[in-house]
């Protein structure tokens, strides 16, 4: 069975990535690790050791050894300590919702489909509040919904020194060469979040490249926890969850 590294970037948001983890474990894919890296200068540190989750904590860039100012360089760091058996990458924002079936229907479908680099449905949920979910075509730049092979992210990477949002160099690259794999069967496996109260997008600003701005943004998003250790949300929380979420798009 080929495996699959799911790579969370995050400033410290440690609410979401409580969430995210569960929602990680929940996977129906049994190949799978969760590499979190956590570039806020507060730690994370989980509650209990889970040989499926790495926490990689580290404000500094690599090469320039001073404080991160761009995402792509974040992602670049990242995805260095991705395992040299990984087969597959999925972007793993610790704000997105991620159902059970989401990394099985990626690698399954790049099993089959040689010819793709990286894959995503033409279709998400897009959720805002705790009441007001609706379904949405992805025609527009999704990178948190998709699964990438390992190699071609390797050779291709991110770019660097740019805006918040568009960094994902792999994302272009593959839609410009035709390898983008765009399934088209209608339910979805990903559902993007507009937000929690208290916890601001680290994209929010994403249009002002003014470093003054950027640190603003990355303030506005620490979530530490207090200093509490990380604990998962459980598996009948993380079902409770999607069902409540997603009930009416499943009947």
């Amino acid at each position: 069975m080929k495996k699959i590294v799911a790579l969370m970037c995050t400033y410290g948001r440690f609410s979401y990535v409580r969430r995210s983890i569960g929602l990680f474990l929940n996977q129906d894919y049994e190949n799978k690790h969760l590499l979190i890296y956590n570039n806020a200068p507060a730690p994370l540190v989980l509650d209990v050791y889970n040989e499926n989750v790495t926490i990689i904590n580290n404000h500094i860039d690599l090469i320039s050894k001073s404080e991160y100012t761009d995402v792509g360089t974040v992602f670049r760091d990242a995805l260095t300590y991705v395992p040299s058996d990984a087969d597959y990458v999925s972007i793993w924002d610790d704000d997105d919702i991620f159902l059970e079936n989401h990394l099985s229907s990626g690698v399954n479908y790049l099993e089959i489909n040689k010819e793709y680099e990286a894959w995503r449905k033409r279709y998400y949920f897009y959720k805002s509040g705790n009441d007001y979910i609706e379904l949405l075509d992805a025609n527009s730049y999704t990178e948190g919904a998709c699964i990438i092979r390992k190699d071609f992210l390797n050779e291709i990477g991110f770019f660097l020194n740019t805006s918040l949002v568009y960094h994902h160099k792999w994302y272009f690259e593959a839609e410009g060469r035709g390898q983008f794999a765009v399934a088209e069967d209608l339910f979805p496996t990903f559902c993007i979040e507009a937000g929690q109260a208290n916890v601001a997008h680290i994209s929010g600003l994403s249009s002002n490249d003014d470093l003054n701005t950027r640190n603003e943004v990355k303030q506005r998003s620490i979530d530490f926890g207090d200093g509490k250790k990380l604990i998962p949300w459980g598996e009948e929380m993380v079902k409770e969850y999607l069902d409540i979420c997603f009930s009416d798009f499943r009947d």
